[in-house]
């Protein structure tokens, strides 16, 4: 319920006090996040918490922040939606394949998706160019 409303520093102790150290963890990204970033994002991330997952990626959206919908969905392993995302508004499909390359080798698995298998035929993968982006994303989602 803590988390519900928002109230981070009740919830953070009532996490702490059932042992669920991935989300304390996560607690203390969303209240480092404070005052350094726009709000909608931190929100997004409190809905994650939350397990709303839909609601968080629509707050994203509209605030125009594609990139951390994207990501979001990377980091869930929603490795459809973080594509349908990308082609949707046209940017990181290069992102969105880079991490899911990075993420099958370290599974030590091969692709099967034929949607992954068919972006592979028509985008590279650099990372260099997909680190500046991420950098720009960034810095639009800071609090000037």
């Amino acid at each position: 319920i803590c988390i519900n409303f928002s109230d981070i520093p009740i919830a953070e102790v009532a996490v702490a006090a059932i042992d669920e150290v991935d989300k304390i963890q996560f607690i203390e990204k969303i209240v480092s996040m404070k005052g350094k970033v726009n709000e909608s994002v931190i929100y997004s991330y409190i809905l994650l918490l939350s397990n709303k997952i839909e609601e968080a990626e629509g707050v994203l959206l509209q605030s125009k922040f594609v990139y951390r919908a994207i990501k979001i969905n990377i980091n869930l392993f929603r490795w459809d939606r973080a594509l349908a995302l990308s082609q949707q508004y046209k940017v990181f499909s290069d992102l969105v394949l880079g991490f899911r390359n990075k993420y099958l080798e370290g599974a030590g698995l091969e692709e099967t998706n034929s949607k992954f298998l068919e972006l592979a035929k028509e985008v590279t993968v650099d990372w260099k160019k997909i680190g500046i982006e991420i950098e720009k994303e960034k810095e639009n989602e800071r609090i000037k």
